[in-house]
């Protein structure tokens, strides 16, 4: 989506940052009608902080942006660059429209064992572009973030429920890995340097895994405490009152992770509107249970 991103150069006053989770989840359509912005969703999937850091910091240093939402999910300070591989920063290479910043983002950030796989992945992506050029069927802006504005939607896939002997089986990792933290100190810290106004959000997941993972409390906490040292707003609409209602297991995501399109839709308005009352002086704590505890026993009442 570079030749979109710099089409839009000096235009765009909102900013999406997040990974999979944002990227499925947050509509800037819906947001753009809404709030009266011009706004665009950088995420990706697998994106790494680093990656975050580095395409915020290109698109901040271009675009009068007053409002940044940033996506806090469940695994944003524990993931594990060298353990998890390079397929975020694989797509974030091909986000890129100037060689130069491209190589520059390769020699930075990727291993060394892991330039062949990069090799491999680059040639091959090439060759299946050429063919389907010469097939007739690939086209510059065929991608959906041409017309999405960085969004990419999904179907809808009904979750099956959780068995009662699988409730809180799966123990989260909750200590953050150091580069996530030292990047996102980095993101937060070029924002209030450019009077960049950052909203903390957390994105609906399943219930069936937040009913299955253990540990989902402590990260919340961890959260909290992030956004007081900062002095930032952060709402997690997990805890959001009446979630299960308007985010059914059922037709508001694609797999136990990530929103569908339809749930996408309905997430992006009900945060738009949220942040309408806020701007409006409304106290909207009332909104959210305290704790996913808390959530857990009033959503099932």
């Amino acid at each position: 989506d570079a030749a979109v991103r710099d089409s839009m150069a000096g235009t765009l006053d909102l900013l999406i940052s997040g990974s999979s989770h944002a990227y499925r989840g947050l509509m800037p359509e819906v947001l753009d009608e809404k709030l009266g912005c011009n706004s665009y969703n950088l995420s990706t999937s697998l994106m790494t902080m680093a990656g975050r850091y580095e395409l915020l910091k290109k698109e901040l240093g271009r675009n009068p942006v007053k409002t940044g939402i940033l996506d806090l999910s469940y695994n944003t300070l524990t993931r594990n660059r060298i353990t998890e591989g390079p397929e975020g920063d694989l797509y974030q290479l091909g986000r890129y429209s100037n060689y130069l910043e491209r190589m520059g983002y390769f020699f930075r950030h990727f291993q060394l064992n892991e330039y062949a796989r990069t090799y491999y992945d680059t040639m091959n992506r090439g060759i299946q572009s050429w063919k389907r050029l010469l097939r007739g069927e690939g086209r510059r802006g065929s991608s959906e973030k041409y017309a999405t504005k960085g969004w990419q939607g999904a179907d809808s896939t009904p979750i099956p429920p959780l068995e009662e002997d699988q409730v809180h089986s799966r123990p989260l990792r909750t200590k953050n890995d150091h580069s996530d933290l030292d990047y996102l100190t980095k993101i937060l810290t070029l924002c209030k340097e450019k009077g960049i106004q950052v909203i903390l959000v957390t994105l609906p997941i399943s219930e069936r895994i937040t009913r299955m993972y253990d540990g989902l409390d402590e990260i919340y906490g961890q959260y909290v405490e992030l956004s007081r040292t900062w002095g930032l707003p952060f709402y997690d609409f997990n805890l959001y009152r009446g979630k299960t209602g308007l985010f059914s297991d059922e037709t508001a995501f694609c797999d136990i992770s990530h929103m569908s399109e339809e749930g996408s839709r309905d997430f992006t308005d009900l945060l738009a509107d949220v942040l309408l009352r806020i701007q409006a002086g409304e106290n909207i704590s009332g909104l959210f249970y305290d704790s996913y505890a808390q959530a857990e026993v009033g959503e099932a009442a």
